[in-house]
């Protein structure tokens, strides 16, 4: 009986090649991948069989069972040059929510881990470690951590996400100073007096300060008494963008009174209403600056406490809902994409006002 004849390697590296389809790409072609051997074509296929049950395994207990080769700094970088590229994000929001919690608490937190090796417990020690932070805060994280994991999974680095079941909570927000009726109607005529524009329409209409410093005359109808909100002015890391409003909520025509209407028509320009030194949009840093100063020597004078821009915002809906407003209204008019966030975050209810209108 002849011999059986030796198998000779396959390649001219003299190793033995054994390709097997793995998978299958979006446009249907196969993926391929190869197993090598210097022993036999046999003990290729056996790496081959033992590649496929590992995967299938990891597949059915959901959590990945081969050794751990991708660092958690590696997809996170990848994850925040996506945020940095993504067009329907604005860089000051990227900044803001991404950047800042990624470089100064994730990454330096879990960077040079292995990211199949992050298990459920260890985003709990890291959520712990930060609950003194705001609510706020910790939803960032929250949404940092979730973007990159999934990122990984999309990618077949991992099978699991670690965050799914995290619902540590920071710190309650403190509720934010507002001034009375009282307060806001002595500085409004204080500032209709003086001139002081941009204060009375923090005032009379709530707008945040980018919408603000993105108004235009041409945006003051004084005849129908309204002005339309379209623009908004936000920082950025080298000066500032003139952009579409903070979301499609934000867009919104608001209602003015007559006596605002003809205070606006006595002041009335044209271009912005805040103007820079070039007569573009004035920079939110130089508006921050002067708002200080002007609202500071306002506040000496007439003995009432200094709150910053913000918080005229919070007045404005907190005295709306004082004074019987519904909480659907005063949504529409500071532009909030929903709801809860008038009565969760804006609108403060003291216990003067619930006397006031309590009936006995």
């Amino acid at each position: 009986m002849p011999r059986k004849k030796k198998e000779a390697p396959t390649r001219a590296d003299k190793r033995f090649e054994v390709k097997v389809t793995v998978g299958t790409r979006p446009d249907g072609t196969l993926i391929r991948k190869s197993f090598y051997s210097t022993i036999s074509k046999a003990d290729a296929e056996r790496q081959a069989k033992e590649w496929d049950v590992t995967h299938k395994a990891e597949e059915l207990i959901g959590d990945p069972v081969t050794a751990p080769d991708v660092k958690f700094k590696t997809v996170a970088k990848e994850f925040l040059r996506l945020k940095e590229n993504d067009a329907n994000l604005r860089e000051y929001s990227y900044i803001t929510t991404y950047e800042t919690a990624m470089n100064k608490y994730i990454i330096p937190y879990f960077g040079e881990g292995y990211i199949k090796q992050i298990k459920p417990i260890d985003i709990e020690r890291f959520f712990v470690k930060h609950s003194s932070m705001s609510q706020s805060m910790i939803q960032k994280f929250k949404l940092c951590l979730n973007g990159v994991f999934e990122l990984a999974i999309d990618n077949d680095v991992i099978f699991k996400n670690p965050v799914k079941k995290n619902n540590v909570r920071g710190k309650k927000p403190k509720i934010k100073e507002t001034y009375t009726l009282e307060e806001r109607n002595a500085i409004i005529e204080y500032c209709r007096r003086y001139n002081h524009v941009p204060i009375v329409l923090l005032l009379e209409l709530g707008i945040r300060r980018s919408e603000l410093l993105g108004l235009k005359w041409e945006d003051v109808d004084i005849r129908d008494k309204c002005v339309s909100i379209n623009k908004g002015v936000t920082p950025t890391r080298h000066s500032f963008d003139i952009s579409d409003t903070k979301s499609d909520s934000s867009y919104r025509e608001i209602p003015c009174s007559e006596d605002l209407a003809n205070f606006l028509r006595k002041n009335r320009s044209t271009g912005f209403i805040l103007k820079g030194k070039t007569g573009q949009a004035m920079a939110p840093s130089t508006f921050s600056h002067h708002y200080k100063v002007d609202m500071t020597k306002i506040c000496n004078t007439l003995g009432i406490k200094y709150l910053p821009p913000h918080n005229l915002r919070h007045t404005v809906g907190t005295l709306m809902h004082e004074g019987g407003t519904d909480i659907y209204t005063i949504s529409k008019y500071l532009g909030h994409s929903e709801v809860g966030i008038t009565s969760k975050t804006y609108v403060k209810t003291n216990v003067d006002a619930l006397r006031k209108n309590i009936k006995y």
